[in-house]
């Protein structure tokens, strides 16, 4: 595969070249941006780096959404989050995978409620939106989300929910203030 004539995902310029390093690793680099893709590939694999560009493009866009966004197994427990989710949860992307909403909330009739809705959702098989609340275990902050949650099935036909969050907390404030005048 000739990537010279591959496009750079970050700044679409033609300018992917391979190159190695002093310990004999292969990693792809842009002439034009600078960027670096994976290092620690064979000459032999280099096949992949396509693939495993875009994997971190994709990851960089839901890392960098202010939404947050997340995959959950049918047991309500996190495969994947971005950084915006990991914030809320004084975490990382990578420490909140296997865990769940309890970890991370005390408020139990909060926690059921997610957990039955996980189960909702990838029972009735389509796409629901849904307002839901969330207090913070550590800091006990409430926040507020519309969550809009799609059922999946996972490379093994497993069965899993995406979830994007939207924060409407100041939104609920604020129309609690004008509620009340």
């Amino acid at each position: 595969m000739n990537f010279e004539k591959q496009r750079c995902p970050y700044c679409d310029e033609p300018l992917l070249c391979v190159q190695r390093s002093d310990s004999a690793e292969y990693f792809i680099h842009c002439n034009g941006c600078g960027a670096r893709g994976p290092r620690g590939l064979s000459k032999e694999n280099l096949t992949i780096l396509p693939r495993l560009l875009e994997e971190s493009l994709l990851r960089t866009v839901i890392d960098e959404s202010p939404d947050i966004v997340f995959v959950k197994n049918r047991r309500g427990e996190f495969l994947l989050c971005n950084q915006s989710l990991a914030r809320l949860c004084d975490s990382t992307p990578e420490q909140m995978v296997g865990k769940t909403d309890a970890d991370a909330n005390d408020d139990q009739s909060q926690v059921l409620f997610l957990q039955e809705n996980v189960q909702e959702v990838i029972s009735a098989g389509r796409v629901q939106v849904v307002e839901e609340t969330s207090t913070n275990k550590a800091t006990g902050e409430v926040r507020h989300f519309q969550s809009i949650k799609k059922p999946l099935k996972g490379p093994d036909g497993s069965d899993r929910i995406l979830v994007i969050g939207r924060d409407i907390t100041e939104l609920k404030l604020a129309h609690q203030i004008i509620e009340e005048k």
